[in-house]
């Protein structure tokens, strides 16, 4: 065998490799949203297959009916609107007279004489 090639100094002074990380998700490179145009159509099943079972190591049962269900929901609305999940009930009739009543203002506690200090042992 051959043996592996030393690695290049790096120039300049050292970075950590945290600082390196951090880089990728604060100046990572960006597409255009004017460049990008999305199509959904139907999934590719014999790759997906391949790449899952094949590739993977995927369970062919769970493949199998996890294609099922995307089938099953290809045709389907994608999302429902929050407020979907909501219902907005009327009042009951008479719903104001069962608010209590304020109760009188309390007479304020008398104060409490204080106990007689007694010597210090």
């Amino acid at each position: 065998e051959e043996a592996a090639a030393p690695e290049p100094e790096p120039e300049g002074p050292f970075v950590p490799r945290y600082v390196w990380a951090r880089q990728l998700f604060t100046e990572h490179e960006v597409t255009p949203a004017a460049d990008v145009e999305l199509v959904w159509k139907k999934p590719d099943e014999a790759a997906l297959r391949e790449f899952l079972i094949g590739r993977m190591g995927f369970n062919a049962e769970r493949v199998e009916g996890a294609l099922k269900k995307l089938n099953a929901a290809q045709g389907q609305r994608t999302q429902r609107r929050l407020d979907s999940f909501f219902k907005v009930l009327p009042k009951p009739a008479g719903a104001g007279a069962k608010k209590r009543k304020a109760e009188p203002a309390k007479k304020p506690a008398a104060k409490k004489k204080a106990a007689p200090k007694r010597p210090a042992p």
